[in-house]
């Protein structure tokens, strides 16, 4: 079992279609508008400077960057490197965000460039007014978007051979590992396995094929694309993510389906 903590952990934590009619311009629908939650839906670095309404307060230099996911997980980075991560839920018609764990956001203002918002922790009153802006994705490729998603781990195969303690291990139902990767490069473990912490970090393409990524467990570090650090990233029959990494000489592919 060391041995399979060991070897997961380190892969873990450096993580790596129809044909339609053309219509006529007058038959062309105007475009929607995009709903709060499309809008939300970003990762927000937060402004050191003020914003021209004046509505900054203290303790909003506490925090890096607040972001939202389609798929209602939220992560908040901290100016003192600690790390916040949950569920979310909105409000529409009271534009506010209920963050599991942790108290609720009122919206204020949001543009395509900007989002200010006041942040009352539970169990306290006061607020802490936020300015924001978005951050820019990784990418808006095909490859992309196939990848970034929530999955969790199935199976191990080491040389072409299925590690069958690392599977027991999973398909008993003992242990979970879910990585969740985002448009905005964010890496996020989360695991039980008896030691191992849940992380937040960086992912990042390594070639410009994109086919290989590399990731750290740090979120104000940047991954390298070396050694075991680079996964190739591959899909299988099933559309299950297949990341092929190299440790310790030995070819190790770990498989992963998306997290139900």
């Amino acid at each position: 079992m060391k041995h399979f903590v060991t070897t997961l952990f380190t892969l873990a934590f450096v993580l790596a279609f129809t044909l339609a009619c053309k219509k006529s311009s007058d038959d062309a629908p105007a475009p929607s508008s995009p709903t709060l939650q499309n809008r939300i839906e970003k990762k927000w670095n937060v402004s050191t400077t003020p914003a021209a309404t004046g509505r900054v307060s203290a303790g909003a230099d506490d925090y890096t960057s607040f972001e939202f996911t389609d798929e209602g997980k939220y992560f908040i980075i901290k100016a003192d490197k600690s790390q916040l991560k949950g569920n979310f839920t909105l409000t529409v018609g009271d534009s506010i965000l209920t963050l599991d764990g942790l108290g609720k956001i009122y919206i204020d203002e949001i543009t395509e460039t900007q989002i200010i918002f006041r942040l009352v922790l539970t169990g306290t009153s006061d607020e802490v007014t936020v300015t924001a802006a978005p951050a820019t994705t990784v990418s808006t490729s095909q490859n992309t978007q196939n990848l970034v998603n929530s999955w969790s781990f199935k199976s191990r195969k080491v040389n072409g051979t299925p590690d069958a303690a690392v599977n027991s291990a999973f398909s008993s139902g003992g242990y979970y590992l879910y990585v969740t990767l985002t448009d905005y490069g964010t890496y996020s473990v989360e695991t039980n396995v008896p030691g191992t912490p849940s992380q937040i970090g960086i992912w990042k393409w390594c070639n410009t094929q994109q086919t290989t990524f590399g990731a750290s467990s740090n979120p104000d570090v940047e991954p390298t694309c070396t050694g075991m650090n680079v996964n190739t990233v591959s899909f299988n029959s099933d559309g299950d993510l297949v990341l092929t990494a190299t440790i310790n000489s030995n070819v190790q592919e770990d498989t992963y389906v998306t997290k139900p």
